[in-house]
C-alpha cells in the first residue's frame, strides 16, 4: 500500500474554510452575542367615556323624576285653592275636580317615581354585572401577562444559553482549526520523509538487482528499513482525520445552536408583541373597571334616595284624605331636592324644582297650621 501523497478523509474540510456553516449570519452588534429583546411595559392608557354620565337609564330617571317634580308642583298649586274653608277634609274643602286632580297626580308621582326606581335597580344590577365580568377578564388578562413574563424570562435565558454556547464552541473551534493546521503541517513533513526514504529505499533496491552477478558488492548495500517513517505518517494522518472529525462536529453544533437562536429570537418577537397586547388590555380594563366602580358608587345613592323619595311621597300623599296629612309636603321637597343631587344634574331641573321653591309651600304650611289650630281649639271646647 502506497501512502504517497496522502490527503485528508474529509475533502470539503479545507484549512482556512469558514468557522460557521454557509447561510449561517452572526448578529451585528457583537462577534458572538445576539441582543436580548428587553420587555415593553409602556402601554398608553386608554380613555374609556363616563359611563355614568351617558348611560340612557339615566336619561330615564331622569325623566321620571322630572315628571314626579311635575305631579307635585300640581298638587301644591291645587291645594292652594280650595273652595270652602270647612275643616280638615280635603273632599269638604275642594270641588271634586281638584279632589280628582289630586288624586290623580299623587297616583301619577307615585307611578313615576317607581318607574325611576326600577330602572336605577336594574341599572345599578347592570353595572355590577358588568364589573363583576371586567373583574373576572382582568384577572385571566393579568394571569396570561404573568404567562407571558415567564415565558419571554424562559425565551431570554435560552438565547443566552445558545450564544453562550456559540461563543464557546467558536473559541474551541479556533484552537481546533490551529491544532489541524499544525497536525497537517506534522502530515506533511512525515509525508515527506517518507517519501524520500521510499525513494532511497527503492533506488536501493534497483542497486541491488543490478549487482546481483556481483554478490561481494550486492551484500555492501544495505536494506534500507522505511517502519518508521510510515509509522509516523499513518500517527499524523490519523491525528489529521481526528481534528477534522472534531472541527466539522463544532461547525454542526454552532449551525444547530445558531438555528435555534434564530427560532428562539422569533418566539421572542412574538412573546413580547404578545405581552405589549395584553398589557394594553389590562390597562383598558382597569380604566373600565375604574369607571364601573365610579359608576357603582353614583348608582348606590341614588338608588336609595328614590326609595326614600318614594316613602316620604308615599306618606305624605298615599293617606291624603285630611289636609293635616299633608304636612310632610315640606320633607318631600327635600327628598326631591337629595335625588336630584344624586343625579348630578341640577340644571335639567331649574324649571321644575323653582316650583318647589316657591311661596305654595310656605302657604300650604300656613294653611295646615291653621287648621290643626282651629282643630285642637275645637277639641279643647268639648
Amino acid at each position: 500500500m502506497s501512502f504517497t501523497n496522502v490527503k485528508p478523509q474529509n475533502k470539503n474540510l479545507k484549512l482556512g474554510a469558514p468557522i460557521f456553516p454557509a447561510g449561517f449570519k452572526l448578529p451585528p452588534h457583537h462577534p458572538f452575542v445576539a441582543p436580548i429583546p428587553q420587555p415593553i411595559h409602556a402601554v398608553m392608557p386608554v380613555v374609556v367615556p363616563p359611563t355614568f354620565d351617558s348611560a340612557p337609564e339615566r336619561a330615564q330617571v331622569i325623566a321620571g323624576v322630572k315628571l314626579a317634580i311635575q305631579n307635585i308642583n300640581d298638587i301644591i298649586d291645587v291645594l292652594n285653592h280650595p273652595i270652602a274653608n270647612k275643616g280638615d277634609i280635603i273632599d269638604m274643602d275642594y270641588s271634586p275636580e281638584a279632589v280628582t286632580t289630586f288624586r290623580a297626580r299623587s297616583t301619577e308621582c307615585d307611578h313615576n317615581l317607581t318607574g325611576a326606581s326600577v330602572t336605577a335597580s336594574a341599572w345599578f344590577t347592570a353595572v355590577g354585572t358588568h364589573l363583576q365580568e371586567i373583574t373576572n377578564t382582568l384577572g385571566q388578562v393579568q394571569a396570561q401577562i404573568n404567562t407571558a413574563d415567564q415565558g419571554i424570562a424562559k425565551n431570554t435565558a435560552l438565547i443566552a444559553a445558545n450564544v453562550k454556547a456559540i461563543a464557546e464552541l467558536t473559541q474551541n473551534m479556533t484552537h481546533e482549526s490551529q491544532l489541524l493546521a499544525q497536525a497537517q503541517n506534522n502530515f506533511n513533513d512525515a509525508q515527506r520523509r517518507f517519501n524520500d526514504a521510499k525513494a532511497e529505499q527503492d533506488r536501493v533496491r534497483t542497486a541491488r538487482n543490478a549487482l546481483i552477478w556481483i554478490p561481494f558488492v550486492a551484500i555492501a548495500l544495505t536494506v534500507v528499513d522505511i517502519t518508521k517513517e510510515q509509522n509516523d505518517v499513518n500517527s499524523t494522518r490519523t491525528v489529521v482525520s481526528a481534528d477534522e472529525v472534531q472541527l466539522k462536529k463544532d461547525r454542526e453544533l454552532v449551525a444547530s445552536h445558531g438555528a435555534e437562536l434564530k427560532k428562539l429570537q422569533q418566539e421572542g418577537i412574538t412573546l413580547h408583541a404578545t405581552l405589549v397586547g395584553l398589557q394594553a388590555k389590562e390597562v383598558e380594563l382597569k380604566a373600565q373597571q375604574s369607571k364601573l366602580n365610579a359608576d357603582s358608587e353614583y348608582l348606590r345613592p341614588l338608588k336609595v334616595n328614590i326609595d326614600h323619595c318614594i316613602r316620604v311621597v308615599s306618606a305624605a300623599l298615599g293617606s291624603g284624605s285630611t289636609i293635616d296629612n299633608l304636612m310632610s309636603m315640606n320633607n318631600v321637597g327635600v327628598a326631591i331636592k337629595g335625588l336630584v343631587a344624586a343625579l348630578k344634574n341640577e340644571g335639567d331641573f331649574a324649571g321644575a324644582l323653582a316650583k318647589l321653591d316657591e311661596k305654595g309651600f310656605a302657604e300650604l304650611d300656613k294653611r295646615i297650621q291653621a287648621i290643626q289650630k282651629a282643630s285642637k281649639k275645637s277639641r279643647l271646647n268639648v
